[in-house]
């Protein structure tokens, strides 16, 4: 796998935060590619910066690195579906609503399939959708 050099964050990244998923690793890129595997990692890697929408009921969630919004891969609404990123347009895969669990606690749910984005276990698993009673579809806002 390539190594890509680490890119300075742009400005409006005081308004940037990482997601830190329930196995304690962050919500990551590894490429700037279209279709490149959403995946948890460290949360000190500049590629976990990501940037939503005010709006929670109908939000983009983007990589502020590679610009590219957090999608399912092929829109599918299957469980155990791939995250990865993907080109911002009007496709409903690339919009979540993001539910407040408690104080800095959140829920991705993709509003094309109605599943929750799920962590993995392991630095370097890939994320999925899965139905949102999992306890790995919650998302601990911190400071990017």
């Amino acid at each position: 796998m390539a190594v890509m050099a680490l890119m300075t964050p742009p400005a409006s990244a005081a308004a940037t935060k990482r997601w830190q998923g329930y196995w304690g690793y962050c919500l990551t890129m590894t490429s700037n590619s279209a279709n490149a595997q959403a995946k948890t990692g460290s949360c000190t890697s500049g590629w976990n910066i990501w940037k939503n929408d005010t709006n929670h009921n109908k939000a983009t969630i983007t990589n502020i690195y590679t610009n590219l919004c957090l999608t399912i891969a092929g829109g599918s609404k299957t469980s155990g579906a791939q995250g990865v990123q993907y080109h911002c347009d009007k496709d409903p895969s690339r919009y979540w609503k993001l539910v407040n669990v408690s104080s800095k606690k959140w829920r991705f749910q993709n509003l094309n399939s109605g599943y929750c984005l799920i962590s993995g276990p392991a630095s370097g698993s890939i994320t999925q959708q899965a139905p949102c009673t999992s306890p790995a579809a919650v998302w601990t806002e911190i400071s990017a």
